[in-house]
């Protein structure tokens, strides 16, 4: 592989993980706030659900562990 293949493919891979970071983003925020992009609420919703604070805690981990893995494939590779 010459000089000039080797970046290709490298800038290739950043690319790649350039666009999987903004949509892994775009997910962590899905998760954080999920009636911004929600087409339709239905009300009560959040009145029905018994433990919305577990249910935030957890989307916030999720979003935590998104951005986390997100450091790490971008670093990485």
């Amino acid at each position: 592989m010459s000089h000039q293949e080797f970046i290709r493919t490298n800038d290739r891979i950043l690319m790649g993980n350039l666009f999987g970071a903004l949509f892994m983003g775009i997910a962590a925020l899905m998760f954080i706030f999920p009636e911004k992009f929600a087409r339709m609420r239905l009300k009560g919703a959040k009145d029905s659900t018994p433990s919305a604070g577990l249910v935030r805690f957890i989307r916030y981990v999720v979003a935590i562990f998104l951005f986390l893995l997100n450091l790490h494939i971008y670093l990485t590779y």
